[in-house]
């Protein structure tokens, strides 16, 4: 081989490249053998549809994950605000019931009727004010408890408790097999 062509190859190859020199143009030949891989025509013939439909699942899956972050997103910052309303009331049926523990106290020390009267005027608001309190904790908690389901299932299905049949969409198949 010459030493100008050699230097020229150099230039236009890579190391470990097969080169092939032949004074003729070489052309691809077709061959087959009962031993090679042949092809099946139905996939050979699904193949373009196959790939047409990928894009668009792939576009659908997106989009479902960007929703299901966005709803991640808002169930997390509700929880939070949950969780905060929930400490306050919290704080204020503690001190209710502090208020009613004082109550009572006093007015089991009361000697006279005025004082009697005073302290069971004391006890019957703090009482109220102790029940007004624990109504809305007991239902913050229960809503904090099935947002809680909901975040924990993932899918956003609105369902707060799937009960025994099974989780959310499964448990309608479960039903109607048992049927």
């Amino acid at each position: 081989m010459p030493f100008g062509f050699a230097e020229k190859l150099f230039d236009k190859t890579h190391i470990g490249m097969r080169v092939i020199i032949s004074p003729e143009n070489a052309e691809p030949v077709e061959f087959s053998h009962p031993s090679l891989f042949v092809p099946k025509p139905d996939v050979i013939a699904a193949a373009p549809a196959k790939a047409e439909a990928l894009p668009r699942e792939a576009a659908e899956a997106a989009k479902a994950a960007d929703e299901a972050k966005k709803a991640a997103a808002t169930a997390t910052r509700e929880t939070a605000t949950l969780n905060a309303s929930l400490r306050k009331l919290e704080v204020l049926k503690n001190r209710a019931g502090l208020e009613l523990t004082y109550a009572e106290k006093v007015l089991t020390n009361a000697k006279t009727d005025e004082a009697k009267a005073k302290a069971e005027d004391l006890k019957q608001k703090a009482a109220a004010k102790a029940t007004n309190t624990a109504t809305p904790v007991r239902h913050r908690q229960g809503r904090r408890q099935s947002e809680t389901r909901r975040r924990r299932c993932g899918q956003g299905c609105g369902q707060d408790d799937p009960g025994e049949e099974g989780r959310h969409r499964q448990g309608g198949a479960r039903r109607q097999a048992r049927a």
